[in-house]
């Protein structure tokens, strides 16, 4: 018997961008700032929720 399938099943995932799961998760983009390591990059921040 053979272990392995002679048929394999492609699996595809559909996953959303970062900027959506970020936005989502209550995360605003805020801009773009200079990273001394990376470059240009995007800021996203989370503000606490006054309670």
């Amino acid at each position: 018997m053979n272990p392995f399938p002679l048929h394999t099943q492609r699996l595809e995932l559909v996953l959303p961008s970062v900027e959506e799961m970020l936005t989502k998760c209550g995360f605003p983009h805020i801009g773009e700032v200079m990273d001394p390591d990376n470059g240009l990059v995007w800021r996203w921040e989370k503000h606490p929720i006054a309670v």
